[in-house]
């Protein structure tokens, strides 16, 4: 596992932090007010696939699903928004990272 939550096989295209509206729970890993949305091909524990996970610090919760043409997983590359800070990899993440 990469972090609890998620498997090994799991690609992550894109990393954004995104400001919250209303604040999360308090934790040592994230600020209360920011989000993080992992995005690509990814695997969550006891869920499946999905193509952008939302991260609070605690838990990852699937956010979005997209599936391609012939039924196969789709992935998620990017996200064009106003207010992220996105750390965009063509490759892949250190295992520290996510």
């Amino acid at each position: 596992m990469l972090a609890t939550g998620l498997d090994r096989s799991s690609v992550v295209t894109d990393i954004e932090f995104l400001p919250l509206s209303s604040n999360h729970a308090d934790n040592s890993i994230l600020s209360s007010d920011r989000i993080i949305l992992l995005l690509g091909d990814i695997r969550v524990t006891g869920f499946g696939n999905a193509s952008a996970v939302l991260y609070d610090g605690e838990r990852y919760q699937p956010y979005i699903l997209a599936t391609k043409s012939d039924g196969s997983n789709g992935i998620i590359y990017g996200l064009f928004s106003q207010n992220t800070e996105s750390f965009s990899s063509q490759g892949t993440f250190p295992q520290n990272c996510v």
